[in-house]
């Protein structure tokens, strides 16, 4: 009898065994002769004890810890008991244990021979604790501004995911099911717009796991856009003004030529000598950068030189004749004293009484400006009145030159016609002019000219007075 019963109790550990491994829960340990079972799962898994059809059996039931009539499992104390799905109508109740474990105990009566001793089962069941599953958020920005796509480096999550536990693999899945199956594992990085996925810890050594959820946050670039700007030698440029709603970055940094580059101290004012690239990171409110190129053209300036000219008062002179190669100049502004100032209607026609700076502002074919001062020096024109007495019979002609002013008597010269310049003349006399008009002209040290016109009457002919003589005839 008692080898009888031994092997029916092997039969139906068996049977279990079977079953409960065909369903993939946990694992069967301590198969003995006694109908002992110790069997380990994972928290949250679902244990299923089934007892099999045994014609030499009848009246199963389920007991907790000890067999006991307190400790009859039934349709009221499940819950207690932590068994949520009971099947007690039959004659074959199943259990569910989902949590907390403990020893659960089936017994039968033997159906024949009656009135033998009941046949106990007892089951360890064993739920090893899940390991830790943190909720997690990646946040990246967009790839391309607008686009709405990032790539994710999903292990970024993992020590949160894990909060720092050892021994456990992290795996990510797009979907729940695929974590709990173990399916279609995602790599990383991970292009992805603003979406959930499922992150599956695993301890390495009891094999549990537990998914829970990533969110995916994609942050919008910004788009800053590349401009340009011409600038002539010389000039200074806001490079802030040139990139649209600059106000609205944050921790803008510029460097030159590449990201990395030579940091740019005052954007606001640089004054580059040749053609430079600026380059500016920034972000915007959810942190994302965007980089910009900013392109300054510098066009060489022209070089206008300087000039003077000295006139003599009342003459006119030529300012555009003053200034080299002036016709390869475009829009010419001629102002008096200062740029901005009175403008020269006619600068190739200019008349000033008085030493006079004008200034010339032009453009190359780059549109480059410089200036130029043109200084007029006025010197004073000697004047002189002339004076001639009247001619008389018996005397020889001569002119005077008098009042003489705007030059020296030590250092003025004249001439008369056409004829050499000599020294003046002291006393200002000067003789033999033949009869006839005469152009006589005074000239200062600073070679000022004044011509005046006399005119030299002829010297009237010898004429007789009227004289009337008595002859007094002699008495011899």
């Amino acid at each position: 009898m008692k080898s009888l019963l031994k092997t029916i109790c092997i039969v139906l550990m068996s049977i279990i065994a079977i079953h409960l491994q065909a369903q993939s829960i946990g694992s069967i340990t301590t198969v003995s002769t006694s109908c002992s079972f110790a069997v380990s799962s994972c928290d949250g898994d679902t244990l299923t004890l089934t007892p099999q059809d045994q014609t030499s059996y009848t009246n199963y039931k389920w007991y907790r810890t000890t067999v006991s009539v307190g400790n009859e499992i039934n349709a009221t104390n499940a819950a207690a008991n932590n068994v949520v799905v009971t099947n007690f109508a039959a004659n074959y109740p199943s259990i569910q244990v989902i949590s907390g474990g403990g020893i659960y105990i089936l017994t039968a009566e033997y159906a024949t021979p009656a009135g033998c001793a009941t046949k106990n089962d007892t089951f360890e069941l064993n739920f090893t604790p899940l390991p830790v599953a943190n909720p997690a958020t990646l946040t990246v920005c967009e790839s391309v501004g607008g686009g709405g796509m990032a790539n994710f480096i999903l292990t970024d999550a993992n020590a949160t995911v894990t909060g720092g536990a050892t021994g456990v693999t992290v795996t990510y899945y797009a979907t729940q099911a695929d974590a709990r199956a173990k399916v279609s594992p995602l790599s990383s990085p991970y292009a992805s717009s603003t979406a959930t996925i499922y992150a599956r810890v695993e301890n390495n050594t009891t094999g549990c796991y537990k998914t829970v959820a990533v969110s995916l946050t994609v942050n919008p670039k910004p788009t800053i856009a590349d401009n340009a700007k011409t600038i002539c030698d010389g000039e200074t440029v806001d490079l802030t003004s040139l990139v649209a709603s600059y106000g609205s970055y944050s921790n803008p940094v510029w460097t030159l030529s590449t990201v990395g580059g030579t940091a740019v101290t005052t954007p606001a004012a640089v004054k580059p000598s040749a053609t430079t690239t600026y380059v500016l990171v920034a972000e915007n409110g959810s942190g994302c950068k965007d980089t910009a190129n900013i392109v300054v053209t510098v066009n060489p300036k022209p070089t206008i030189a300087d000039n003077a000219k000295t006139i003599c008062d009342g003459e006119t002179v030529d300012l555009t004749s003053l200034v080299t190669s002036y016709g390869s100049y475009s829009n010419p502004v001629w102002t008096i004293g200062t740029v901005g100032g009175t403008a020269v209607t006619t600068p190739t026609t200019v008349t000033t009484s008085s030493t006079m700076t004008f200034i010339l502002v032009a453009e190359n074919a780059s549109g480059c400006k410089d200036t130029a001062a043109i200084t007029v020096t006025v010197n004073p024109k000697p004047d002189f009145t002339l004076a001639k007495p009247v001619a008389c019979p018996g005397t020889s002609e001569e002119v005077t030159i008098m009042n003489l002013t705007g030059a020296s008597t030590a250092t003025a010269t004249y001439k008369v016609d056409a004829g050499a310049y000599l020294a003046y003349p002291t006393p200002a006399n000067i003789t033999g002019l033949s009869v006839g008009s005469h152009n006589i002209t005074v000239k200062n040290i600073e070679g000022c000219e004044t011509t005046k016109s006399v005119t030299i009457s002829p010297v009237p002919a010898k004429v007789c007075l009227p004289v009337t003589v008595t002859r007094q005839v002699g008495t011899n």
